[in-house]
């Protein structure tokens, strides 16, 4: 199995790259 640590890691990197890529039409 996946650690926990590691899918919450993985979680913030795409919420950092999601909001560095998205539009600013989008919310924080």
């Amino acid at each position: 199995m996946i650690p926990s640590a590691v899918l919450f890691a993985i979680f913030i990197v795409l919420l950092l790259y999601l909001g560095t890529v998205k539009p600013k039409g989008y919310p924080p």
